[in-house]
């Protein structure tokens, strides 16, 4: 069940929520709210919500500063609005949806499982693929500064190639090394690592969203070369991800 919340300054805009989500068994609407001050303080007491239908004008606050300000939650945002001028903001704010109103229950429905695929199956999936990381061999040595250094998988984040040298980028440290892309992404592919772009390599399962050009790595954004787009897009779709 889909814990959600609703916030909008406009009280009937809030009721068609609110209608929506009475009509869906899989969705429960745990609280409404017109002041959006209030709503930071009340999911981080509610740590069960992992959902907001959010209005993007509302008076006292706006609705973009607020899902910028949950995203520290872990909460997805479904973005209200009547204005189609903010789309590219919540693009960048990796909203799930963009719900123009007048809203119909038919699009609020997509919208409903366009978040039920982004936030469970592919979170299903990445588990499946980080479980399967741990299964096989689980690091791997590279050269650097006279010495063979051990990195662990799990805690690689992105490779990038620089001159004549990569960088492997770790949650602990940047380790230099003087293999070539070509070589560290044939050591990689069988770990669910896929090149992107003639200068990275990235982890399937720490990707958190794609855009036409780029796509984000925790809070790093790693550009997708033109000539990398098609096995990319093919990598995502052999590994369940809904292009």
């Amino acid at each position: 069940m889909i814990k959600a919340i609703a916030v909008d300054d406009e009280i009937n805009a809030l009721g068609i929520i609110q209608e929506f989500c009475s009509k869906t068994a899989d969705i429960e609407l745990k609280a409404s709210f017109t002041n959006p001050l209030l709503i930071h303080a009340y999911c981080k007491n509610n740590p069960d919500i992992e959902l907001v239908f959010l209005d993007i004008q509302m008076s006292q606050l706006n609705g973009l500063k607020l899902a910028e300000s949950l995203s520290s939650l872990n909460i997805k945002i479904i973005l209200t609005t009547a204005y189609p001028n903010y789309a590219f903001e919540g693009f960048e704010l990796d909203a799930i949806d963009y719900l123009l109103k007048p809203i119909s229950f038919e699009r609020f429905e997509r919208s409903l499982n366009k978040y039920k695929t982004s936030n469970h199956q592919l979170t299903s999936t990445f588990k499946q693929q980080a479980d399967s990381l741990e299964k096989k061999e689980t690091s791997i040595f590279v050269r650097s500064n006279f010495r063979n250094i051990k990195i662990n998988l799990s805690e690689i984040h992105y490779i990038e190639g620089s001159k004549n040298y990569v960088k492997i980028h770790t949650s602990k440290k940047t380790i230099m090394s003087l293999l070539n892309m070509k070589n560290i992404e044939e050591m990689l592919k069988p770990h669910q690592f896929i090149r992107v772009h003639k200068s990275y390599i990235i982890p399937f399962h720490l990707i958190e969203m794609t855009g036409k050009d780029f796509l984000k790595v925790g809070k790093t954004n790693i550009p997708i070369g033109e000539s990398y787009k098609d096995s990319f897009t093919t990598f995502l779709k052999e590994n369940s991800w809904q292009i």
